[in-house]
């Protein structure tokens, strides 16, 4: 799903709203997300899941092309665990 997407979808379950104010609500909620995963905190969505800010740490890389060694940074990613909800409806065949 895109973000256009979503803003559809909104707008056809809240016809009262506009585009633009879906636009607005889509953007500051992604927008408070990226603020708070940055600052190193956890959101949790209930019966969605949880994304959480996950520290790597640096390391030594071969590129195989040329066998030269590389040093990696440190770096921090995004990992995401599903809730049981979500879960159980993505896996509800099996």
């Amino acid at each position: 799903m895109k973000r256009s997407d979503l803003i559809l979808k909104l707008v056809k379950k809240h016809p009262s709203l506009t585009i633009s104010e879906c636009e607005n609500i889509v953007d500051t909620v992604f927008t408070y997300m990226k603020e708070k995963l940055a600052a190193g905190h956890r959101i949790e969505l209930r019966n969605f899941g949880v994304f959480s800010p996950k520290s790597k740490k640096s390391r030594i890389a071969i590129n195989p092309k040329n066998r030269v060694k590389l040093v990696v940074p440190e770096k921090v990613g995004i990992h995401f665990k599903v809730g049981k909800m979500l879960f159980k409806k993505l896996n509800k065949g099996s």
